[in-house]
């Protein structure tokens, strides 16, 4: 567990340093906006209804300014033209410290990846016979041979749910694997199963209420 955390603490520190030194003053660009609007809404008003956000961060300039929504006008508000769960895992951070939380909070959420990927490329190495030390070693060099990369390193601060689905999926997968071939099951995999489950299903039901609307 401990070498693990060690090797996923290096592409998190690559990544932060490049975003400390060279795109911590970006403005928001794409649909980056989009996902913070959401993000906002979800921490201040509890609710998708983004009206009242866009409409006030129109005056504020605090995200974006004027934009053109990505909404869908619809009976009970403007409905969020992009699936949720992106916000909602940035919805804290973004309260706490506005853009720049939400952007730290995404690089430090880039270590699952390595994190995972080290756990379970030692553990199966193990099981093959490899020793411990040679196991631990080869597991550390090729988990950072697959996430020093550009995708992770260049790519975590940005707001978009293209690197974050795919770390939750890679998490999801190698730890469900893991948990079914060995005799444990532990209690924060079956967690991580539950909340991938929970925003997978409150998108699912977004989905099907603006269809419905």
């Amino acid at each position: 567990m401990r070498s693990a955390f060690a090797v996923a603490c290096v592409p998190v520190a690559l990544t932060l340093a490049i975003f400390a030194a060279r795109t911590r003053s970006m403005p928001p660009s794409g649909d980056e906006p989009h996902y913070l609007i959401m993000a906002d809404s979800i921490a201040s008003d509890f609710d998708l209804d983004l009206h009242n956000n866009y409409l006030s961060d129109f005056d504020s300039h605090r995200i974006i300014g004027l934009t053109i929504p990505h909404v869908y006008n619809v009976q009970r508000g403007w409905m969020p033209g992009h699936e949720p769960g992106l916000a909602m895992l940035i919805a804290l951070p973004f309260r706490l410290d506005g853009i720049t939380g939400a952007r730290v909070a995404l690089c430090l959420f880039a270590g699952l990846l390595p994190w995972s990927l080290s756990t379970w490329c030692r553990t199966t190495l193990e099981r093959s016979s490899v020793g411990r030390r040679q196991a631990a070693s080869t597991a550390a060099w090729l988990t950072l041979g697959l996430t020093i990369c550009l995708p992770v390193c260049f790519g975590a601060e940005q707001i978009y749910p293209d690197l974050t689905g795919g770390i939750v999926a890679t998490t999801l997968f190698l730890h469900v694997i893991a948990a079914l071939d060995g005799s444990e099951r532990p209690l924060w995999t079956w967690a991580l199963v539950l909340a991938g489950g929970g925003i997978v299903s409150v998108a699912a039901r977004q989905v099907r209420a603006d269809g419905r609307s």
